[in-house]
């Protein structure tokens, strides 16, 4: 299962490059906000997925940029990702 995330600018001021990345686990289904995230929102845009974990239940996750089918951010668990995308789990 799958999750779409968002990231969310700290104010409406254009000079400001602050924000968070916001998604509601998929595994335990909390509502999770990551300012560390916000500075990779270049690597996803490039085609990266990046490891991340709920601050709540601690699951292991993945977050990715979908360009392809309909321009979202989402996040979902490594292993159901690694499942529905045919990837071998590196881990």
């Amino acid at each position: 299962m799958k999750e779409i995330a968002n990231f969310v600018p700290h104010c409406d001021d254009d000079h400001c490059d602050l924000g968070s990345f916001q998604y509601k686990c998929p595994s335990c289904e909390k509502f999770n906000i990551d300012f560390d995230m916000w500075w990779k929102i270049d690597e996803l845009h490039h085609g990266s997925i990046i490891d991340l974990n709920c601050e709540n239940c601690k699951e292991g996750l993945i977050a990715y940029y979908d360009e392809v089918t309909d321009f979202c951010y989402y996040v979902q668990t490594s292993m159901s990702y690694y499942t529905d995308h045919n990837v071998v789990d590196p881990g």
